[in-house]
């Protein structure tokens, strides 16, 4: 089976809180910046389409702390998220589009 796990952090040894992440092509790429960071961050990413996508950012435990919809533009999507008000720690930036999600791991530090 492709694709790409997302386990619960915090012990995963448990029976995992998981999902599965389809992988898009290639020339899809997600990049999140700087990473660690203060809570305040930078998204891009190249998509095949201007089709609308949704991104949202989920703690360790699966739950979404954020959610927008992006502009995409020539395939390009590019946003800030500021999430200063979350406790520091271990999250995924989910962003979907035509049934297809891509997932990175970003990491806001004290």
């Amino acid at each position: 089976m492709k694709g790409i796990w997302l386990m619960n952090d915090l012990n995963p040894m448990e029976a995992p809180i998981a999902q599965e992440v389809t992988a898009g092509s290639d020339n899809e790429t997600l990049n999140v910046f700087p990473n660690p960071n203060d809570g305040q961050f930078s998204v891009t990413m190249t998509l095949n389409n201007d089709n609308a996508a949704t991104l949202e950012v989920l703690n360790v435990l699966g739950q979404v702390v954020y959610n927008s919809v992006p502009e995409v533009s020539n395939g390009q999507l590019s946003t800030t998220i500021n999430m200063k008000n979350q406790a520091a720690g271990i999250y995924y930036v989910r962003i979907k589009q035509d049934g297809v999600e891509y997932l990175k791991k970003v990491m806001i530090a004290d």
